[in-house]
Formats: structure tokens, C-alpha cells, sequence
């Protein structure tokens, strides 16, 4: 056992002063001779004993009284560490891990309660006369709270708010106490670094982020005291990597959703999966996860209100409830106003532009609504009401029309360029230069026979025939002539012609973008007279307007963001938190809170990091530099000394007090009875 204030023992002497004042005030007997001595005689035979243990009780009670006065005074502890009043000064700088996996539940409180418990225990067994003290908080930005005395520490300790929904920047951190020790550590000080964490083994594994940011303590005079908060206490199942695809669709037209729940636990698990629409519940599922495994889900819906739409998961809660929930943002416009544009001003001729206008004007209820124009007839107006612009079979093209059209894809607005045979490269390659590529050049037809072969299956385009069993209404579709195109730059590669006879190939559909558009060229045009896609309208049309859906232009925000990342919102936006709080906009803004905010009437989710979600935990002792102080604790709900000594000694003292009044007043009365 070891006593703060030592210089106090001395007092235990006074421990003799009642046993001292007993023997100088015992009762002597006057001696008093008459006749009845007989029976005096035996009756004090008969108390003699009692009141003699009772005198020996009292005294015991007296003595006890002193020495607990003195060694409450001495302040006992079962730390080892802590030393008497003559030890040397020391610094204590405490690290609190604020990340998201601090979040997790140990029985009624947080991990990151229990961390600034821990912290608040540590600085008050500083002498705040001579002892420094700093606290620095790992979060994504790490930051020191106080590089003072305990009491200030203490007081920083009050201010703390919640806990981040991010990562820690353990290098930041570290970095940080390491500045601290230089400034405040005095001339043969013990200096003692504590870090409260939960010690997450992606994070803190020999070579990991954490454990290399400790390497900068290698060598140096500095006690480590690595303190686990809640190591490998909680179970969790979390979603992750939640996703609508298309973000923004036609009203009435299919949207997926997507998500990925994973069990980080050692058991399977079960789980109730609900998916809401605007807070409406249009799927509900029971779902069991693998031990440390996951479970894809998907639905498949078609919104029917116009505007941007809130779509929000969410499993049952656990000990870790921020990541339990994901919220997707989702666009739904009425219809996408397109552009045909042409040298064929008529389409009654069955040529490539007839045969494509008649794929798009479907009716009052069909999701693209086209407007017919020759290349002349382009102009700001126009493409400033349009999403989508169709370059069908030019022949010609003013050269007053290239940079209006790259302006309209730069602004976001998509581009397709059909080739057919009036198709020529004078009048579509100072376009194509103008939005990026390095070469294109039309060759000329191709008069062969040749299948399309899939070379991006994961392309918007192809979603129909990522599915063997309609694969064929593609692959397997003849085709006869075709333009074949050189082209150089970059751009992706979506589909190529393959000839049924020869290794020859030649571009069949590219994509590239341009700014905020994005540009398609198809080759593989729906023309009776070249191929036979005409017959085959199933496939045909998927992939004309699957292709088309992908050129529209993306939302001004995205549908979700990882917490703490930035969005550009203009100067007049409107920006409202998942709590309902209004933000001032900024030109670039940070999301740091979990949900869906509100940004300029759109939807945008800030989902969690996956990483912070898995809470094994590593092993303290293999850290580097550790001093073995107090490593490896499983909880800091629990107080550093493990016997609270002082309360005890407080409560022995007041039960010896109180029972020697007790005795005392009840031998008084029965001896004055």
C-alpha cells in the first residue's frame, strides 16, 4: 500500500494519547469499612469482568478513531504509481480517442463517456501545484483542449462535446503530444503519455496508422500507458455501401437500391431490414448474416412523385447505433426533354433519324419527350430547356454550332452521336476535338458480317444484358454494314463489332466525359437496311434508352457522401442538418452529422466510415513502447484503484465514532441506574 502523504504517519503515535489518558484516569477504590462488606464484596465479583471488557471496548473504539484520522489524512492508495509527497514533478498528457467507434455501449454509457471518466480520474491525483497536465482529443482533426495544470485539464475535460462520427488522426494526435512534452516537460519530470481508446485492430495492427504514429516515442523518456475502453465488449452488424441506381429517373421508371449489412461478430446474427421512401416503408425483410460476413440486399421500386426523394435503411439497434441506418438521396424529374437533330427535317423516309425518332415519341407518358431540330435550327435557347441532345446522322455541321454544343455537354447536358451513312468526319470531328478526344475519323462502311461483343458489361447501357438470358437480343443480333471509326484519346470502350470470320474488330459504342457531361458515340445504329436490331425491338430499345438514361445530366449534389465530406453549395442555398438545424451556405461545406441533409432542396446522405464499424480490438501488450502500466484494461467504467481506500477509511471512522457514543451513553446509564 502506498500513501500520497506519507509525512502524516508520524501521527499514528497519538494513537497511544486515549489508552495514555485510560490509565491515568482508571477508578481507584476508597477503601470504607462497615458492616455489610460481605455482600459488597460479591457484587463486585459479580460486574468486575463486564466492566472491564466494557472499558477495554471503549478504548479499542478511542484508539481506532485516532488511527483512522491519521491515515485518511495519509491518503492511502493500491496504486503503485502514485507516490508521496517528495516524488518528482510530473506531466501527464491524456489522448482521447473521439472516433466513431468510441460510440459503442458499455452497459448504461458510452465508450467515450467512460474514456473522459478515466481522463478526469488521472488528472485528479495531480498535485495541481507542481504537476502539468495536457488533454488532447483524436478525432479527424486532432486538437489539444489544454497544455496547463491538472485543474485546467479538468476543466477541459467539461467541454467536451459528443462524440465524432469519423476516424481519429492518430498521426495528428501523437504529433501533438509530442509538441507537449517538448514544451512543458521539466528537467528530470516524469513524463507519462496515457491513451483511452478502444484500440481497433484495423487501426492500431503492427504497421497500421495508429501503431506507426507511436514509432515517434521510440527512444524517448516517456511512459506509454495504453488504457482500453470497451476492448472487444460490443457485438455489432452495420450497413454499409447503400446506393440507388439510376440517382435521378423518370417518373414511374425502375430504380434499385442496393446496400450491404455485415456482421462483425463471431455468432450469425439476425436482423429486421426496413426500407423507407419518405419515411414510408416499402419493404420489410428478416435477413440472418454469417459469422463475419454480410448479406447483399436489393429492391426494386418506381417512384411516382416528381422531386427529390429521401430513401433511408435501417436495421435493428445494437451496441453500436450510428451505423444501423443509411440514407440515399434520390432525384424523380417528369420527363427528360430531348434534342433530335438532324439534316433530315421531314423523318418519313425510314433512314437512321426516322428510325431513332420513332423509338423516342412514344406518346404523352413516355419518359423522353424528343423535339426535332436541324443543326441550324440549334441554338442557347433551345439546349438551355434540354437534358439530352441526339446528333443523328450528320452530314453537316455549322462550325458556329460546335461551341455551342460543347458549352451545353460542359454544362452537364449529355450528347449521343449516331453514325450512319450520311455520316461524315467534316462534318462531326472538330466536335469530337472540341470535347477531348485526340483523333476521329469515319473510315468508311464496313460491308461484312459481324456481332457485337460485350467489352464493359458493367456500363449503365448493358444493365439488360448483364443477364445471360438476355444476352443474346444483343450478341447474337447480325449485323452487315457499319461505319468504322478510328478514334484516339480517352474514352471507354462499351461495345466493339466482331467479325463472324476474321479477328477484325472497330468500336461499336464509346463513352467519355467532358466536364460535368458526358458524351456517346454509337455506331451501332438501329437501321434496317445495315442490320436487323429493327426485329428485335426487346433488346433494341433497352439498350437505346438505358444508354440515353446514362447521358442525362447528374444532380447538382451527390445522393450521399462519407461523413466529413465537402459539397459546394452557392451563396443564396439553403442547408439543413439531419437534426433539423439550418447551416449558413457556404462555397464549400463540410458533413460532419449522420443522415439525410437538406441541401438547396435536394437530398444528400452522410454515411459512415466501414472501418469504424469493426470493433475487434487489439492487444495492448504488443503495442510499441508500452510501459505494461494499467495495458489491457477491458473497461474504465471501473475506478483506477480498484479499492476505493480513502471512502473505506471514512467509513470505518464514522462507524467507530458513532459506536463509541453508543456504548458510552449506555454505560453511563447503566451505571448511574
Amino acid at each position: 500500500m502506498n500513501f500520497v502523504f506519507s509525512s502524516f504517519l508520524w501521527m499514528l503515535s497519538l494513537a497511544a494519547v486515549p489508552i495514555i489518558i485510560h490509565l491515568l484516569q482508571r477508578q481507584r477504590y476508597v477503601q470504607v469499612k462497615f458492616a455489610a462488606t460481605d455482600f459488597l464484596r460479591k457484587a463486585i465479583q459479580r460486574v468486575r469482568r463486564r466492566v472491564l471488557l466494557q472499558d477495554l471496548l471503549l478504548l479499542f473504539l478511542r484508539t481506532m478513531a485516532v488511527v483512522l484520522i491519521v491515515l485518511a489524512l495519509a491518503r492511502p492508495s493500491a496504486d503503485s504509481q502514485l507516490l508521496d509527497a517528495s516524488r518528482v514533478a510530473r506531466l501527464e498528457v491524456v489522448i482521447i480517442d473521439s472516433s466513431m467507434s468510441m460510440q459503442q455501449f458499455i452497459g448504461e454509457t458510452s465508450a467515450f463517456n467512460a474514456a473522459k471518466k478515466a481522463a478526469r480520474e488521472i488528472f485528479g491525483d495531480l498535485d495541481n501545484s507542481r504537476d502539468r497536465a495536457a488533454l488532447i482529443i483524436a478525432s479527424k482533426r486532432a486538437r489539444s483542449l489544454s497544455r496547463s495544470t491538472p485543474h485546467q485539464s479538468l476543466a477541459a475535460l467539461t467541454t467536451i462535446g459528443e462524440c465524432a462520427n469519423s476516424n481519429a488522426d492518430w498521426q495528428d494526435a501523437v504529433q501533438i503530444a509530442d509538441e507537449v512534452v517538448e514544451e512543458l516537460a521539466l528537467e528530470n519530470s516524469e513524463v507519462r503519455l496515457t491513451i483511452l481508446s478502444d484500440f481497433q485492430d484495423n487501426e492500431w495492427f503492427d504497421g497500421g496508422d495508429a501503431s506507426t504514429a507511436m514509432s515517434l516515442f521510440n527512444n524517448r523518456q516517456v511512459t506509454i500507458n495504453y488504457q482500453a475502453i470497451a476492448a472487444g465488449q460490443t457485438s455489432n452488424v452495420a450497413v454499409h455501401h447503400s446506393m440507388v441506381t439510376p440517382v435521378v429517373v423518370v417518373k414511374g421508371g425502375s430504380v434499385v437500391f442496393s446496400c450491404e449489412v455485415n456482421n462483425y461478430t463471431s455468432q450469425p446474427q439476425e436482423r429486421v431490414l426496413r426500407l423507407m421512401l419518405d419515411g414510408k416503408t416499402i419493404d420489410e425483410q428478416r435477413i440472418e448474416v454469417a459469422a463475419r460476413g454480410s448479406h447483399n440486399f436489393e429492391h426494386l421500386f418506381n417512384p411516382s412523385e416528381v422531386g427529390s426523394r429521401k430513401i433511408e435503411v435501417k436495421i435493428e439497434a445494437d451496441g453500436l447505433h450510428a451505423d444501423d441506418q443509411q440514407h440515399v438521396g434520390l432525384e424523380v424529374v417528369a420527363e427528360w426533354t430531348t434534342i433530335l437533330c438532324s439534316n433530315n427535317s421531314t423523318f418519313d423516309n425510314g433512314d437512321v433519324s426516322s428510325n431513332f425518332y420513332a423509338y423516342l415519341n412514344l406518346g404523352d407518358e413516355a419518359p423522353l419527350r424528343p423535339i426535332a431540330l436541324s443543326p441550324h435550327q440549334l441554338n442557347s435557347s433551345a439546349l438551355t430547356k434540354a437534358q439530352l441532345l441526339i446528333l443523328s446522322d450528320l452530314s453537316s455541321l455549322p462550325s458556329s454550332k460546335v461551341k455551342l454544343i460543347e458549352s451545353f455537354v460542359a454544362a452537364g447536358g449529355g450528347l449521343l452521336v449516331l453514325t450512319g451513312p450520311q455520316s461524315t468526319t467534316a462534318a462531326l470531328q472538330p466536335l469530337m476535338l472540341q470535347l477531348g478526344l485526340d483523333k476521329f475519323e469515319i473510315d468508311g462502311e464496313q460491308q461484312r458480317e459481324a456481332l457485337l461483343n460485350i467489352e464493359d458489361a458493367s456500363h449503365p447501357a448493358l444493365s439488360l444484358f448483364r443477364d445471360t438470358q438476355w444476352q443474346a437480343l444483343l450478341t447474337e443480333v447480325p449485323h452487315r454494314t457499319f461505319q468504322q471509326l478510328s478514334i484516339a484519346g480517352e474514352f471507354k470502350q462499351v461495345l466493339k463489332f466482331s467479325a463472324n470470320d476474321s479477328n477484325y474488330t472497330s468500336p461499336a459504342l464509346i463513352q467519355f466525359d467532358h466536364a460535368r457531361g458526358t458524351v456517346a458515340v454509337l455506331a451501332a445504329t438501329p437501321y434496317a437496311r445495315w442490320n436487323r436490331m429493327p426485329e428485335v425491338p426487346g433488346g433494341t430499345m433497352a439498350l437505346i434508352y438505358d444508354l440515353l438514361f446514362s447521358l442525362v445530366p447528374q444532380p447538382e449534389f451527390p445522393s450521399h457522401l462519407v461523413v466529413g465530406g465537402q459539397i459546394a453549395v452557392a451563396g443564396a442555398g439553403v442547408v439543413t442538418t439531419p437534426s433539423g438545424n439550418s447551416l449558413p451556405a457556404s462555397s464549400l461545406l463540410t458533413l460532419n452529422e449522420l443522415g439525410a441533409y437538406g441541401v438547396d432542396g435536394h437530398s444528400v446522405g452522410v454515411h459512415t466510415l466501414v472501418g469504424e464499424s469493426d470493433l475487434r480490438s487489439i492487444d495492448t501488450h504488443t503495442l510499441p513502447n508500452n510501459s505494461g502500466a494499467q495495458s489491457g484494461i477491458s473497461t474504465a467504467t471501473k475506478d483506477r484503484s480498484e479499492s476505493p481506500l480513502g471512502e473505506l477509511l471514512l467509513y470505518a471512522l464514522l462507524a467507530c465514532l458513532v459506536s463509541e457514543s453508543l456504548l458510552s451513553f449506555a454505560i453511563d446509564k447503566r451505571r448511574t441506574a
